[in-house]
């Protein structure tokens, strides 16, 4: 089961799409580039699957990529490009923006649902990282501490693993308060940036030994440390 956004104004289309896909994956719809960008920075993705047409104009499917692939939750989320379009210009233009697969209509259900499967099952094997004994789940956005013959689930908030997240993707870096804020508030800068230490707080309570792996850089913010360097 994999959660799909397709970005598709054609109802004939959605309707296969749905007939193709939903029996196996939980489908959002979106018709129009404005209310896709609100989608890609609200959920989690495993896949994307986009026409190139969209009701602002030709072509619009592609300006897309770029809100997806600058967003905190998809930037890593797989793109397939399923158009009506197939000169070699706009497969090779799709490809250089980052389209994982270019699927041209009419297309057959059974290849489609191959290859979306595929897609997902890939993204799905990358959305793992391990920290010592630390396990952050990308997928499910969950952290969870790794004990003997079970994994123990955290519970962190969904601000504190945007938190922890965007620690540990710079990791060893000194990332701002501000920084922090528009990572987790997408930009939205009437947040105080001092908030976020409070929700450090309670991030680090709940890391336990893994607390000492945020530090406080003085007159900076926060950066994330490996274990033994904290400990050192």
């Amino acid at each position: 089961m994999g959660n799909i956004l397709i970005i598709e104004d054609d109802f004939d289309t959605q309707q296969l799409l749905t007939t193709c896909l939903s029996s196996s994956h939980s489908l959002s719809f979106s018709t129009t580039l404005n209310q896709s960008i609100e989608l890609v920075q609200e959920k989690k993705y495993d896949l994307v699957i986009v026409d190139l047409n969209l009701p602002e104009g030709p072509s619009k499917g592609y300006e897309i990529f770029s809100h997806i692939q600058s967003s905190y939750l998809n930037e890593k989320t797989p793109i397939i490009i399923l158009s009506a379009r197939e000169s070699t210009p706009d497969v090779v233009h799709g490809f250089h923006l980052g389209a994982e697969d270019y699927i041209k209509k009419p297309f057959s259900m059974d290849e489609l649902k191959a290859r979306v499967n595929s897609k997902i099952d890939k993204n799905k094997s990358q959305n793992a990282l391990y920290i010592d004994q630390l396990f952050i789940d990308l997928h499910y956005q969950k952290a969870y501490l790794l004990e003997k013959d079970h994994k123990r689930d955290i519970n962190l908030t969904p601000i504190e693993f945007k938190i922890l997240y965007s620690l540990i993707r710079q990791k060893g870096r000194a990332m701002t308060r501000q920084e922090l804020t528009s990572k987790v508030w997408n930009d939205d800068y009437s947040f105080e940036s001092r908030g976020i230490d409070a929700h450090i707080s309670n991030l680090r309570k709940k890391l336990e030994t893994y607390s000492k792996c945020i530090a406080s850089v003085y007159g900076v913010g926060y950066s994330f440390q490996n274990l033994k360097t904290a400990a050192a």
